[in-house]
């Protein structure tokens, strides 16, 4: 899912329609408000489009399917919308080193799987899936919240087992600052609570020291 927000990507989409596809380039520099070929990466992702989401508010919602990378050969049009793109070949190595690569990756996932859209986990449940080890790392990827910076790693790694390798990587990344958020938060959690009961014991014993003060009184006439 992408955010679009720049007048000049809206007004593309005002010419495109579900089931399209669509050349999304990763700028080198994301501050460059009007990229041009020479700002983007050589790789891209050509993606199917499954639907366009126009909130009331926020920008709009691009939900993609990916289908392969491509290399950028140029953008015409006087917009650069037109892109002329060529098939990337992907180098997949020794079979069982990428299966097994894959696999280490869903059981890595685990625990994070539950955040992810749930388009992603149907793409990574989805039986097809299991078999293309790119794939996989292509779509944990996309789970993950990724920078353009990490993104970029995943998207120039055009040999699987190194591109496995990288997402098991920031994977594990990932991992550890969501145990970190989760202990942060009940380390949060403990100290409201402590101090709920701190608040609760003073009034307490300020409500027991009145009461034998009024009790004293009492004595004394």
């Amino acid at each position: 899912t992408l955010p679009v927000g720049r007048a000049r990507s809206l007004a593309l989409l005002d010419d495109l329609a579900e089931g399209d596809l669509l050349a999304v380039g990763v700028q080198r520099d994301p501050q460059v408000e009007d990229p041009n070929l020479a700002d983007l990466f050589a790789i891209a992702t050509l993606g199917r489009i499954r639907q366009l989401v126009r909130p009331s508010r926020g920008p709009v919602q691009l939900v993609l399917e990916g289908q392969r990378r491509v290399h950028l050969e140029s953008l015409t049009g006087a917009q650069g919308w037109q892109a002329t793109v060529t098939k990337v070949h992907e180098r997949s190595g020794a079979d069982h080193e990428t299966r097994a690569l894959a696999e280490v990756l869903l059981e890595q996932i685990r625990d994070l799987a539950p955040s992810f859209s749930d388009h992603l986990r149907e793409g990574l449940d989805h039986p097809a899936t299991r078999k293309d080890p790119g794939r996989v790392a292509d779509l944990v990827a996309g789970g993950l919240g990724l920078d353009a910076d990490k993104e970029s790693r995943v998207l120039l790694a055009l040999d699987i087992p190194t591109r496995l390798r990288v997402v098991l990587d920031l994977a594990a990344e990932a991992q550890l600052v969501a145990e970190l958020k989760t202990k942060l938060a009940e380390e949060v959690r403990d100290g409201i609570g402590k101090h709920q009961r701190e608040a609760m014991l003073r009034e307490q014993l300020r409500a027991i020291k009145k009461e034998l003060g009024e009790e004293g009184d009492e004595a004394q006439d």
